[in-house]
């Protein structure tokens, strides 16, 4: 079974998610760059499921619209470098209990953190 070729781009990710279909980079849901991914809500749905499960590891994850985390908890280390954020990004209220990785990310609406609270390291290098 073919699998997600983030790490062409980026090594350091694994990801074991099937491309998907349409991508011309053979980029799975999370990963492609195409901006019009989200339109059946399969994305969103994606992202909901992680956010329950607790995992946290959104390294390179395209978000291809309005993105709001605000008023979540992240209990464990949470990483969104290399993410890239198409629309207004909310994180406000959020608490970040352990480290929060937000190096290498792309805002390219607003990014709103207004009322955070971090508990361990943050980088925004």
């Amino acid at each position: 079974m073919t699998t997600c070729k983030i790490n062409e781009k980026f090594p350091e990710i694994e990801c074991n998610r099937p491309p998907l279909e349409g991508d011309p980079k053979h980029l799975c849901l999370l990963h492609s760059r195409l901006e019009d991914k989200d339109k059946d809500g399969a994305f969103t749905e994606v992202v909901k499921a992680k956010l329950a499960q607790e995992d946290y590891d959104f390294r390179g994850v395209f978000f291809p619209g309005e993105a709001d985390f605000s008023g979540l908890e992240f209990k464990k280390d949470a990483d969104f470098s290399s993410a890239t954020f198409l629309g207004d990004t909310h994180f406000s209220n959020v608490t970040f209990s352990r480290a929060a990785d937000f190096s290498e990310v792309t805002f390219s609406g607003a990014a709103f953190f207004f009322g955070a609270t971090f508990s361990g390291a943050a980088d925004f290098f």
